[in-house]
């Protein structure tokens, strides 16, 4: 009788499940608000422009870039008709988000934490630059497969490693405590 009590004595909000959705869900709130400032999605996108220019220079693939309205169009000058414009959503900052808020929601030590950020903004930039020359890559060679490539195979992808990176980071603070 006594452990009955005791159990509807516990205080929901220092559930671990309902504190890890509720961290998660403010922090993910939070970093969605402020990369949809205007001024940070155009810092966003110069950043990620600039850096895929570097990227299509060192591939020698010829282009053209034009800043357009807070946007990056390119035009892919060898013969195919590949244009493209570097909006939020190329910037892989949602993916990035997600994980952020999951690693931030996660309870361990913000060592733990600061380390996980540090490899989900390493593994994500580094797939997103990966996925984008892909992209221009497929689109160089068919038009066609481009938007099946750009919206099913690489939003299944993302959504993985996104799943994929936390449960390995999960696994790897098990091990270390």
């Amino acid at each position: 009788m006594k452990k009955n009590k005791q159990l509807k004595k516990t205080k929901w909000w220092l559930d671990p499940v309902f504190r890890f959705v509720l961290l998660s869900g403010i922090t993910l709130l939070v970093l969605l608000l402020v990369t949809s400032l205007r001024g940070v999605e155009s810092v966003l996108i110069q950043v990620t422009s600039l850096i895929l220019s570097k990227i299509l220079s060192l591939l020698q693939i010829p282009y053209e870039s034009h800043f357009l309205d807070s946007q990056f169009a390119f035009q892919i000058l060898d013969g195919t008709k590949l244009k493209y414009m570097i909006v939020p959503d190329c910037t892989g900052i949602y993916p990035f988000s997600i994980l952020t808020s999951f690693i931030i929601g996660y309870p361990t030590t913000w060592k733990h934490k600061g380390t996980g950020l540090l490899f989900a903004v390493l593994l994500t930039g580094t797939v997103n630059f990966l996925r984008l020359t892909l992209l221009i890559q497929i689109g160089r060679i068919s038009l066609s497969s481009f938007h099946l490539w750009h919206t099913l195979i690489w939003q299944s992808s993302f959504l993985l490693l996104i799943v994929g990176f936390y449960f390995g980071w999960t696994a790897w603070i098990a091990k270390n405590q």
